[in-house]
């Protein structure tokens, strides 16, 4: 018994990635230190995620943001802080304008 194709059968292997480009970013993805100045409608200000509130927070650690000689924001400022009621610890970015209370500008 003889089998017959009608046709040929073939296999195309997909497209081989770069593992090391896996790490990096993509082309679309925009990671540039300027592309913060629409990110920070992201970012909130400290308060605690358990009691919704920020009468208990204390902070820790303040980086303010850094701007550039022309005034544009490079990069946002950072918080790190606990909820001194529930005790629970949190870090993030915060809003440009955000400072905590008693914090001097340098």
């Amino acid at each position: 018994m003889t089998l017959t194709h009608n046709a040929p059968t073939t296999y195309t292997a997909p497209p081989v990635q770069n593992p090391l480009r896996a790490t990096r970013p993509m082309e679309s993805e925009d990671v540039r230190p300027w592309a913060q100045r629409a990110n920070y409608q992201l970012v909130t200000a400290p308060a605690c995620a358990r009691c919704k509130t920020d009468s208990y927070i204390y902070v820790e650690e303040f980086i303010p943001p850094q701007v550039n000689d022309d005034g544009e924001l490079t990069k946002l400022g950072e918080a790190s802080y606990f909820c001194t009621r529930c005790v629970e610890y949190a870090a993030h970015a915060v809003p440009p304008l955000w400072s905590p209370e008693g914090h001097k500008a340098s």
